[in-house]
């Protein structure tokens, strides 16, 4: 019996566990600081902020990135609920390491930290993230995740 409920929880892992629970059943293409592309009937770049956990082979490629994810995350959490205050320094840790990199990622965080500058009329300090926000607006950058 337990070895049946062992093989029962190991089918049900996957790979990409999403927050919110949701899961995807996919395999992974690749794993970089863009998100996590998956394959099968829908790929899709899943942006780091929707991840909760990577299982399987490419665990191990996700872990580099799981700070990375908790931090988009956290400063997506925030601004959603109009605390841009404590959003906006987490969206200048990250726009760092995002500021000229593509995919759906980068896109939540220049669109965050424009926010975030917006709001206090920083004017002079908009200008590099409302840019990045053109720049993914042209490639056609979406964030459905």
């Amino acid at each position: 019996m337990t070895l049946a409920l062992c093989l029962l929880t190991a089918a049900a892992i996957a790979p990409v566990q999403l927050r919110g629970g949701k899961i995807i059943d996919a395999p992974i293409e690749t794993v970089s600081i863009e998100g996590v592309q998956t394959a099968g009937e829908a790929p899709r770049l899943i942006p780091w902020d929707s991840i909760r956990n990577v299982t399987g082979e490419q665990s191990a490629a996700a872990a580099g990135f799981m700070d990375l994810a908790d931090t988009a995350w956290r400063a997506r959490i925030r601004l959603a609920r109009g605390d841009l205050a404590l959003a906006e320094p987490l969206f200048v840790e990250l726009f760092e390491k995002y500021q000229g990199v593509d995919g759906p990622t980068a896109m939540r965080v220049a669109q965050g930290l424009l926010i975030c500058r917006a709001a206090r009329a920083e004017r002079g300090k908009m200008v590099a993230p409302w840019l990045e926000v053109v720049r993914h607006r042209q490639h056609a950058t979406t964030t459905t995740d």
